[in-house]
C-alpha cells in the first residue's frame, strides 16, 4: 500500500483528518483496527458543547471555533453523503446545586457578555428553578437554579460517522478495516510507514488518531505522549415521547441526559481512569446513572431500558490533547488524547493537521498540546 498520508485510527478525528486531507487532493490510506467509528466516537452521546468562556488560550479557541462552525460541518457532510447527522442546537441546562456553582455560573454568563449564537440569540443566562421548569416541565430535584447555555448541540454520532466514512470513500480514501497497526517503520527519525498484520504500508507522512491505543505503537510515543483509556458508561432509555428538550447536565457528577426526537434518552456517564481496556458495564455504574436520571427527571422511572454500553476515551496526564509533530519523528503528526472533546473539535483538528502537513505550522499556538511537553504546563 503506497499513499501520501497514512491515518491510523478510524474514529471521528481520524475520519475527519482523512476527509480533510483527501479534499486537499492527497492520496490517503486510513487504517482501523476494528470498524470505523465503533470505539469512543460511537459510544459518546453526541454532545457538541463549548468549553469555559473564561478561557482565552488557543486550545479554547480551537474548541470554540469548532462549536460555532459545527452546523456547517454537519451540513457539508449531509450534502456530500446524503446522510443527515441530525445536528440540532438544543441547548443545555447546567444544574446549579450550591452557592459556589451559582457564583461560577454568574461569572460565566458575565464572561460571555453580548456574544450571540449563530442564530443571533443570547448565548447563556441563569434561570431560577421556576423559570427552568417552565421550559422543562419534567425537571425535578432540589437546585438553586440552572445555567441555560444555548450553544450546546447534539448530533447522532453513528449517522455522523457513517456520513464521514461515505465522504472519505467518495474522495478516494482507501479504508482498511480490521487492520491493526503493530509498529512504526522507521529510518532514523523518519517514519516510512507502519507494520500491520496484513503487511507493511508506506507513505510520505503518518497521522496518529488511534485514541486510547495511541501510545502502544512505539516506545517514543509512550514516552512523549502517554495516553490511557478512561471508561465511560452509558444507559439508553426509551419513552413514547422526548421527556426533555435540552441536554441536562450536572458537572460535579459527570452526569448528563440527552433526549432524541424519537423518545430515546442517553444517560451518562462515568469517568473511570483505572479501567484499563475493559469496556464492559458494571451494575454499580448503571444503577447510579439510573438513579440520577430518575432524581432529576422522575418521569423516566417508567422508561424502558434499551441497552447499556461503555466507551474508552483517550485520557492524558493533564487532560489536554496531543496535537502536533512528535519529537524524534520528523514526518509523524499526533492528533489524539482528546478525552471528552474529540467529537466537538474534530473539524478544526483536521484543518490543523492539513496545515502542519502542508507548511509545518498552523495559525494556533499548540504548545499546551505539544507531544513531549512537561506536566503541568
Amino acid at each position: 500500500m503506497i499513499a501520501d498520508v497514512i491515518v491510523i485510527g478510524g474514529g471521528i478525528v481520524g475520519l475527519s483528518c482523512a476527509y480533510r486531507l483527501a479534499k486537499d487532493g492527497l492520496k490517503v490510506t486510513l487504517l482501523e483496527r476494528g470498524r470505523c467509528g465503533q470505539q469512543a466516537s460511537w459510544a459518546g452521546a453526541g454532545i457538541i458543547a463549548p468549553c469555559s468562556w473564561h478561557r482565552s488560550d488557543d486550545l479554547a479557541r480551537i474548541h470554540m471555533e469548532a462549536v460555532f462552525g459545527y452546523h456547517e460541518f454537519a451540513a457539508e457532510l449531509h450534502e456530500r453523503s446524503g446522510i443527515d447527522p441530525l445536528f440540532r442546537r438544543c441547548g443545555e441546562f447546567h444544574l446549579i446545586l450550591d452557592d459556589n456553582r451559582m457564583k461560577m455560573a454568574t461569572r460565566e454568563v458575565q464572561a460571555i457578555g453580548e456574544r450571540t449564537t449563530p442564530e443571533g440569540r443570547p448565548i447563556a443566562k441563569t434561570l431560577t428553578p421556576e423559570a427552568a421548569r417552565e421550559l422543562e416541565p419534567n425537571l425535578a430535584g432540589e437546585m438553586l437554579g440552572v445555567q441555560h447555555g444555548r450553544m450546546s448541540a447534539q448530533v447522532r454520532t453513528p449517522r455522523l460517522l457513517e456520513a464521514l466514512r461515505e465522504c472519505c470513500v467518495a474522495l478516494g480514501v482507501r479504508i482498511e478495516e480490521g487492520c491493526e497497526v503493530r509498529a512504526l517503520l522507521k529510518d532514523g527519525e523518519r517514519v516510512l510507514g507502519v507494520q500491520t498484520q496484513q503487511g507493511d504500508a508506506t507513505a510520505e507522512a503518518t497521522v496518529l488518531c488511534a485514541g486510547a491505543w495511541s501510545s502502544q505503537l512505539d516506545p517514543l510515543l509512550a514516552e512523549h505522549m502517554p495516553v490511557h483509556p478512561v471508561r465511560g458508561q452509558i444507559l439508553l432509555l426509551k419513552m413514547p415521547d422526548p421527556p426533555i428538550r435540552h441536554i441536562i447536565s450536572l458537572e460535579e457528577e459527570h452526569f448528563y441526559m440527552v433526549a432524541r426526537d424519537d423518545g430515546h434518552v442517553l444517560v451518562g456517564s462515568t469517568e473511570e481512569h483505572d479501567s484499563a481496556f475493559n469496556n464492559r458495564n458494571t451494575a454499580q455504574a448503571v444503577a447510579r446513572l439510573s438513579a440520577l436520571a430518575i432524581k432529576y427527571v422522575p418521569i423516566l422511572s417508567g422508561a424502558s431500558v434499551v441497552r447499556t454500553w461503555a466507551g474508552l476515551r483517550p485520557g492524558t496526564p493533564d487532560r489536554r490533547p496531543f496535537l502536533g509533530f512528535v519529537p524524534g519523528l520528523s514526518n509523524f503528526i499526533a492528533a489524539t488524547g482528546n478525552f471528552r472533546t474529540g467529537l466537538a473539535t474534530a473539524p478544526i483538528v483536521a484543518d490543523i493537521v492539513a496545515d502542519l502537513l502542508r507548511t509545518g505550522r498552523c495559525q494556533y499556538n499548540l504548545a499546551k498540546a505539544a507531544p513531549g511537553r512537561k506536566y503541568p504546563i
